[in-house]
């Protein structure tokens, strides 16, 4: 296929990715920072309390940080000519696309599932299609045969 080498290459595709990644860790940095300090500010918290959810947003954030800039950084790895062969660019290949297309259950994973008011209101639906406590299926004693 017809794309750039060497210093055209870098100039013209490594620089603007550099670039716009930056820009997206500043954007990022700032927006990550104004919602730690409305949520700290808005609720009336003791101090160990605003820690400990500090500490888990910045674990959350690191995570996606980490899931997001590794896809694109395997899908830049995958563009460049250092390596001639053709299971290694395919499979670099297979590993952006299937790393990018999960980005939506990451989130959903990190900022959704994680939630205690959500996992609650998954078990009220629960109940309400089985009729069963979600506890009825969690329990150590569940399955077990009776003589």
């Amino acid at each position: 296929f017809c794309r750039a080498f060497h210093l055209p290459y870098y100039i013209g595709m490594v620089v603007p990715v550099l670039i716009i990644y930056i820009f997206n860790w500043t954007i990022f940095f700032i927006i990550i920072v104004s919602l730690l300090h409305k949520s700290c500010k808005s609720d009336v918290k003791k101090k160990q309390e605003k820690v400990s959810f500090i500490c888990e947003q910045v674990v959350i954030v690191i995570a996606l940080s980490i899931v997001f800039g590794l896809g694109w950084g395997i899908g830049l790895f995958a563009t460049q000519d250092i390596h001639n062969n053709k299971i290694v660019r395919d499979s670099l290949a297979a590993l952006f696309v299937i790393v990018t297309a999960f980005h939506g259950l990451f989130i959903l994973i990190m900022r959704c599932l994680r939630s205690k008011d959500v996992r609650n209101v998954w078990k009220q639906w629960f109940y309400k299609a089985t009729g069963k406590d979600f506890s009825d299926f969690t329990s150590s004693t569940y399955g077990r045969f009776q003589v």
